[in-house]
This record gives C-alpha cells, sequence and structure tokens, in this order.
C-alpha cells in the first residue's frame, strides 16, 4: 500500500468504527442507554451530547470516562468533562477526549455554552477541535461547529435537537479532502416518575441510514440505577448500572453487537458543589 493510501486508510479507521455517529466514551450512563442522551438535562456528559442542557446544571461537575471498544486493546478511548453553571439559567463547560496506540493519534477538544432563553426554551453551541496524527506521516486537523436546542414541554417530558459539525469541517488528507462526520439527533427524555425515566432517538448521519436509539433507566434506591438500551444500524444492545456514593457516581457498562462482539464502558462523575 502506498503511504497515502495506508495515512488514508488509518484517518478513517475511527470514523468507519464510528459510523453511527456516537461520541467517544460520552459516559457509561449515555452508553448504558443505547446513547439516547439528546434531551437529558443537567448532566456534564451533555457536552458530547446536547450543549444546550448545560443550561440545567445544578453545580459545577466534572467527570472522566474509559471506553475499551470491541475489546481491543488498540481501540482505547478515554474522555474528561468540566462544566460549572452561572448566573441567568446559563452553563459552560470543557470537553477531552482522546484515542490512540503507537501508529495512531485521535484527539478532541471543544468548549460548549447553554442558556435558557424562555422559561421553556434552552439553546446552546460548541465549538470542537479535532486532529488525528500519524507518527512519520503528519497531521491532520478541523474546527467543528455544534448547535443544540432543549424544550420542557412539562415537568416530565423533554424535547431536545442537536447537530454535529454544523459548519460541515473537512481534514486534508494527502488524498484531498475528507469531510468529517455530520449528524443530527432528535430525542425524547420521559420520566413519569422519581425512579423511571425513559428515553428515545433518532438520529441521522448524512452519509448514513437513519437509526434509532433507546434505553430505559430504573432506580429502586436513591444510591442505585438499572440501565438498559438498544442502538440500530447497526444493531447494539447496551446495559449498565450506576451506584451513587455522596457526590460522586460509578457508572459501568457495556454494549454488544453480533459482528463485533462487546465494549466496556466506565465512568467516574463528581459534583463538585451546588449553585
Amino acid at each position: 500500500m502506498k503511504p497515502s493510501g495506508l495515512l488514508l486508510c488509518l484517518i478513517l479507521l475511527p470514523s468507519l468504527l464510528s459510523a453511527s455517529g456516537d461520541p467517544p466514551a460520552g459516559g457509561a450512563r449515555a452508553a448504558a442507554l443505547g446513547n439516547a442522551y439528546t434531551a437529558v438535562r443537567g448532566d456534564v456528559w451533555s457536552l458530547f451530547y446536547n450543549p444546550a442542557a448545560l443550561s440545567s446544571l445544578t453545580g459545577p461537575s466534572a467527570g472522566f470516562a474509559y471506553e475499551r471498544r470491541f475489546a481491543l486493546s488498540s481501540l482505547n478511548y478515554g474522555s474528561a468533562a468540566f462544566a460549572m453553571p452561572f448566573a441567568g439559567n446559563q452553563g459552560a463547560g470543557l470537553s477531552l477526549s482522546s484515542y490512540g496506540f503507537s501508529g495512531y493519534i485521535e484527539s478532541r477538544a471543544g468548549l460548549g455554552y447553554g442558556i435558557t432563553v424562555l422559561k421553556v426554551i434552552s439553546v446552546g453551541a460548541s465549538l470542537n477541535y479535532f486532529q488525528v496524527a500519524v507518527p512519520d506521516y503528519g497531521s491532520a486537523s478541523g474546527l467543528m461547529a455544534d448547535a443544540g436546542l432543549l424544550v420542557k414541554v412539562n415537568e416530565q417530558i423533554h424535547v431536545g435537537f442537536n447537530g454535529r459539525n454544523m459548519n460541515r469541517a473537512q481534514i486534508r488528507t494527502l488524498q484531498g479532502q475528507e469531510e468529517l462526520p455530520t449528524v443530527f439527533n432528535a430525542g425524547l427524555s420521559y420520566q413519569p416518575t422519581d425512579k423511571v425515566m425513559v428515553l428515545a432517538d433518532v438520529q441521522k448521519d448524512v452519509d448514513h441510514p437513519v437509526s434509532f436509539r433507546g434505553g430505559i433507566e430504573y432506580s429502586p434506591a436513591e444510591v442505585l440505577s438499572i440501565r438498559a438500551g438498544v442502538s440500530t444500524e447497526p444493531l447494539s444492545l447496551t446495559g449498565g448500572v450506576g451506584v451513587r456514593w455522596r457526590v460522586l457516581r460509578f457508572d459501568l457498562a457495556s454494549s454488544y453487537t453480533s459482528r463485533l462482539g462487546y465494549s466496556p464502558y466506565f465512568s467516574l462523575t463528581g459534583l463538585l458543589g451546588k449553585s
């Protein structure tokens, strides 16, 4: 294979593996719920799913997540996030993620902001710097712009919308310009009781078929949550648990696809204070 062809394949590898457009290691709670997270409020991991939800943070939060995709040691994803609220129903945060091994390194850094403009409507946006580097071959980078919307229908129902890479950013390779994935999501969150939350997302990658994500979370006690989910294109079954201890939340999850096997996830999220 020519060097240019090798570089192109290495650059496209993560996109092919994550053709569904799911964010890398965006928290094990989201992974257990099938990544149906567009309409979830008040979570630092909204930086990866819908920046508009940052407007509902109750206090400064930070988290770290790790994913071993398909249980392969060369497909490790790590991410970190920090967000905090401000007066006037505003919130902002920083997200970082990295994937790599000795022959390939992919990294992202993002800044997100959300604000409630009306009592029931929040809007948000984020900028994400994306870079891939292949030792001895060089690197390529791009800047992606995301936009989000969150609508409070009532106390139990919220509807969210998110567009990732709205500017259709590209990166330069030895083969020319390669466009990064552009993905649109519409989500619904329904919480009939304090113990149950049901989530559903519809996702459209401009280069792939429409896909569905769904999940349910049941919390039999304040310290314990049990989760299950499903996603399509490709079909994937997900599940996990979350445990709260004081201001910390430990989340474990796993997803399974028939062709590629299991992907385990772990995340630790901390509430650093209340506004």
